[in-house]
């Protein structure tokens, strides 16, 4: 489909696609290498390679959520802020991205925090879990309970689900209710260290000593960097009088944590130092960002080609309006009173900033150009409507003149184009920077005094001084094709 806007002259050449797939494929292949990483548990490996393929394509937001991920679970929740801020931004709704938004509340504690952001979020996987976990931590052991459910309703399967529910079952004072839920969750992860600590817990609940304390050995076999194992255990030691091997508990626990806690910021501080001289040296060869851009407001002409949009921008030049136009496409058979185009504008998808120049006129910019206008801006926008066989027919012609082959099938086409309106105006009429008036091309023919007015009205005097001189524009002989 661009290379047929190209072959009718509505879009620059496109250029050479040998580094852009290459720089596609370099950061599919990083992305994919990585998340084989994160399954395996290796995510200090994977975090450089999400890193890499975030700058090798700026334009996916799958990658950065990826890079987020793991960013949290290393314990760099700054840089998981820093890497979602853009996401964020201009995806508010995005239920993945709030997801995220709650797991970096949570990972911060504030698990207040993460049930409301999670308010709204259909039911994905993580969101469940992280509702179930914050009510864990806040203690709400009723709805904990629930939230447990529900990821269960989802798979029956999931340790995970298994073991919140009996934690959630153990606050509530249930605890032989919680043994339960443990088997369930130890019979599909056996070597699952929370739910073997659940179970201790609720044989110590139960008074059941002997079991409790092998419970607690089988969890640091497990998990030897558990902390809150040795305590517990150090509990039940003293709980059957065995009072030294209590103290011996203890304190190898608070000598564990003591050198957990030291390794853990340095671990810390050696990632964050070594991503941000990663991105010091990404920085330094990346072009500079373009200037911010000034809002404004701006009157367009759109519609597909071939729909009308000369006869439109001829109209408006015929009730006074000022137009941008250069004059580079001279008038020909297909379009003897000209196309009032104007060439920088196929500069718009690289070049967002060329559309300042325009301020004030009136500018032609067909569907193809449409997704690249700057969302700084408000737009009135006159987007014209002809029937899809004759635009199809009319490119055709327009190509067979110009010796350009066919590239795509004529119902093929037809159906493309037919697509792209839909979506386009469905996209335009609910956008709050957008005003539409939706002008049907044959009918704009056959009875153009009729839309002088509606023309008039919607773009002002101020813009169209002589509104009703725009029917003189409109000769009906030059509507060739005809359904």
């Amino acid at each position: 489909m661009l290379q047929h806007f190209v072959d009718l002259g509505y879009l620059e050449e496109l250029p050479s696609e040998g580094e852009a797939a290459a720089r596609a494929t370099l950061a599919q292949n990083q992305a994919q290498l990585a998340a084989l990483l994160v399954n395996e548990g290796r995510h200090e490996e994977a975090l450089p390679l999400l890193e890499a393929a975030r700058e090798a394509a700026p334009g996916r937001p799958d990658i950065p959520q990826q890079l987020a991920h793991c960013q949290i679970h290393l314990g760099l929740v700054d840089l998981a802020e820093a890497t979602l801020a853009p996401l964020l931004a201009g995806f508010r709704n995005q239920d993945a991205l709030r997801v995220l938004r709650a797991n970096l509340a949570f990972q911060k504690g504030d698990y207040a925090g993460a049930l409301s952001g999670l308010e709204g979020v259909s039911d994905l996987p993580q969101a469940l879990e992280i509702r179930a976990r914050s009510l864990l931590r806040l203690r709400r052991w009723v709805p904990a309970d629930a939230a447990a459910r529900a990821i269960l309703a989802r798979d029956a399967g999931s340790a995970t689900g298994w073991s919140i529910l009996a934690k959630a079952q153990l606050g509530r004072g249930d605890a032989a209710a919680a043994l339960e839920a443990v088997r369930r969750a130890l019979a599909l992860d056996a070597l699952r260290h929370e739910a073997l600590m659940v179970r201790a817990q609720a044989l110590s609940a139960l008074g059941r000593w002997d079991e409790s304390i092998e419970s607690y050995a089988e969890v640091l076999r497990v998990s030897p960097g558990f902390f809150p194992a040795y305590r517990l255990m150090s509990m039940a030691l003293r709980w059957r009088g065995r009072d030294a091997e209590a103290d011996e508990v203890r304190a190898r626990g608070q000598d564990l944590r003591a050198a957990q806690l030291s390794c853990r910021e340095a671990r810390l501080a050696r990632l964050r130092e070594e991503s941000l001289a990663r991105e010091s040296a990404r920085a330094a060869v990346r072009p500079p960002p373009p200037p911010p851009i000034k809002p404004s407001q701006f009157t367009l002409v759109s519609g597909l080609p071939r729909s009308g949009t000369s006869l439109m921008m001829q109209m408006l030049v015929a009730g006074g309006a000022e137009v941008m136009t250069d004059g580079k496409r001279e008038p020909d058979e297909d379009n003897p009173r000209g196309f009032l185009e104007w060439e920088d504008i196929k500069r718009l998808p690289k070049d967002p900033a060329v559309l300042s120049a325009a301020e004030g006129k009136v500018v032609k910019l067909l569907t193809p150009l449409l997704p690249y206008l700057p969302g700084a801006h408000r737009y009135r926008i006159l987007f014209m409507r002809r029937p899809t066989t004759e635009i199809v027919r009319s490119q055709y012609a327009m190509l067979e003149r110009a010796g350009k082959p066919r590239l795509i099938e004529e119902g093929e086409l037809a159906r493309r184009l037919d697509a792209q309106v839909a979506g386009i105006l469905k996209a335009l009429g609910s956008h709050k920077q957008v005003e539409l008036l939706v002008v049907d091309y044959p009918d704009l023919v056959a009875h153009p005094s009729a839309w002088v007015d509606r023309i008039g009205e919607f773009l002002g005097q101020g813009l169209l001084p002589r509104p009703r001189e725009m029917a003189s524009a409109v000769d009906p002989s030059l509507r060739r094709q005809r359904s």
